[in-house]
């Protein structure tokens, strides 16, 4: 955002916050009961970019990859619950025994179902919120919930190798008179 405004002031105000929003554009989908829902071409290039970056190299996803982040693909490519799946097990590996998906290029609805739900169980069990996630949102392509489940897997996977042992130099985050034992506990 070259249009950002960094002093602290300026986007605490309405007009401030209305000046930079106003150079996003939003997709907006409609949801059930009149709600609406929004996200940004930049969030989907961004994920797409990462997924391409992070599980392009796997032959099994040959026909999923590259995302284009120009489209809608990413929403598409997931459909299936295989690169989602691969997602998770990339972020915390060994998730999900692959022996449990249905690896194929036209699956059945019934198996795109078998595949979401080991998804979005295996989500749960990393740690992410899935809260009205269910296996057709995900084979409809549903953006918004398609992106948060993204952005709460590869948060969990960019976050997994901060630690103090990978790097001890965190120690310097300690306050004045704060132990170990401080920086260890979850926030």
């Amino acid at each position: 955002l070259q249009m950002t405004d960094h002093r602290p002031h300026a986007a605490s105000s309405s007009a401030g916050f209305a000046a930079v929003y106003k150079h996003v554009k939003a997709n907006i989908v409609k949801g059930h009961g009149g709600a609406q829902h929004a996200y940004t071409d930049e969030e989907k290039i961004a994920f797409a970019d990462h997924i391409n970056s992070v599980l392009g190299h796997d032959e099994s996803l040959s026909h999923l990859l590259p995302i284009d982040p120009a489209t809608e693909e990413l929403f598409s490519a997931c459909r299936t619950g295989i690169l989602l799946a691969k997602l998770i097990n990339s972020a915390v590996a060994d998730t999900i025994d692959e022996r449990v998906l249905v690896f194929k290029q036209n699956p059945n609805r019934f198996e795109m179902v078998q595949n979401c739900n080991v998804v979005i169980n295996s989500a749960k069990a990393i740690g992410c919120t899935v809260i009205s996630i269910h296996p057709e949102h995900i084979i409809d392509g549903v953006p918004h919930l398609i992106l948060g489940l993204t952005w709460q897997i590869v948060r969990i996977g960019l976050l997994s190798g901060i630690n103090l042992q990978a790097h001890p130099e965190l120690v310097r985050l300690l306050l004045p008179g704060e132990e170990l034992q401080d920086l260890l506990r979850p926030a």
